[in-house]
């Protein structure tokens, strides 16, 4: 199709031309298109009725401008909510795109809270259970890449609070010696970790890789995971381990996992993965042992397909009789 087609398909199905300047979209783009894949593109800087400046070709994984034909195809993403998807390709995704409210789920229902976010918030934010559960540590986000800041939510009110040395956009939170934790950047591409104290952000050893989208998850005796990640637009398998101020590579895991979830309940991390570069994708198991020493990876079961993923899946811990969850 040509561009205004490209455009009316898009139209037609309430969604919009993917941005090229949203790293975040770009990035999934590159990795669900096959290599040398022609689609169109919207950037803010172009103008919508030139089609030599909105067509893009994937060259040794880049993403460049090339001349334009009929037989490129649409990028489409939703107006309201990150779900790109494409003429022959669907995503979804449960991630919203910028958003000020704050909302809770109470007895199988939404509400939306009085309380509002201090800034604006997006997939390339992170959030932390702190405070035992009484608080939420909420930092960074992907629109603005350069975006250090944070914030707390402690079930009624927002408030600022110390902001990181360095941008960690799709960076992860966790928990490392009880104290939040941040690791990598998608945006910046650095190994900085970081360890908030009550007196600010502390750097910590920085990672051996500049990997981002991977899951952080602490453990109870002071350590903390890292698990899989993207490195040099690479889906990873390795699980790392920051301990005593040490980076060791612990374990491997049966499949790579990006924009994925985790997890952790009596002595197992339970793993979702949101990408891979493998299909099906596989949910993994790591089981620690008592001393939380890595112990083996089960396989639980697959989902998916090359055509539909799901990102950043939302993980609950519940009873048994919480059948909306």
């Amino acid at each position: 199709m040509d561009y205004n087609k490209a455009q009316a398909y898009c139209f037609l199905e309430d969604l919009s031309l993917v941005n090229h300047e949203n790293d975040v979209e770009l990035e999934i783009v590159m990795q669900i298109l096959e290599s040398n894949s022609e689609f169109w593109l919207e950037g803010s800087t172009f103008i919508a009725t030139s089609e030599e400046d909105s067509c893009f070709t994937m060259q040794n994984n880049l993403v460049s401008p090339q001349n334009c034909s009929d037989k490129h195809f649409a990028v489409c993403r939703s107006r309201k909510s990150y779900a790109p998807t494409t003429s022959t390709t669907t995503i979804r995704s449960t991630i919203t795109t910028t958003a000020l409210p704050i909302a809770r789920l109470e007895n199988c229902e939404i509400i939306k809270l009085l309380a509002e976010l201090n800034d604006q918030r997006d997939t390339g934010s992170e959030a932390l259970s702190i405070n035992d559960g009484t608080a939420v540590l909420i930092c960074f986000n992907a629109n603005y890449g350069e975006m250090k800041s944070c914030e707390i939510f402690d079930g009624s009110n927002t408030a600022s609070t110390h902001s990181t040395s360095k941008t960690h956009m799709l960076g992860g939170l966790g928990l490392y010696k009880n104290q939040p934790t941040t690791v990598g950047c998608r945006y910046k591409r650095h190994k900085v970790a970081e360890r908030m104290s009550s007196s600010g952000w502390l750097e910590l050893p920085e990672h051996p890789l500049k990997t981002s989208v991977h899951n952080l998850v602490g453990l109870d005796n002071g350590a903390m995971l890292l698990l899989g990640g993207v490195v040099s637009r690479t889906p990873q398998s390795t699980v790392w381990q920051l301990k005593n101020d040490e980076w060791t590579n612990i374990g491997e895991l049966f499949q790579s996992i990006a924009y994925g979830s985790a997890l952790y309940s009596g002595r197992s991390i339970y793993s979702f993965p949101g990408f891979s570069k493998d299909r099906p994708f596989q949910i993994q198991r790591i089981d620690l042992t008592e001393d939380e020493d890595f112990k083996k990876v089960e396989l639980i079961s697959s989902f998916g397909s090359r055509t539909e993923f799901f990102l950043f899946p939302i993980l609950l811990e519940t009873r048994s009789n919480d059948y909306c969850l």
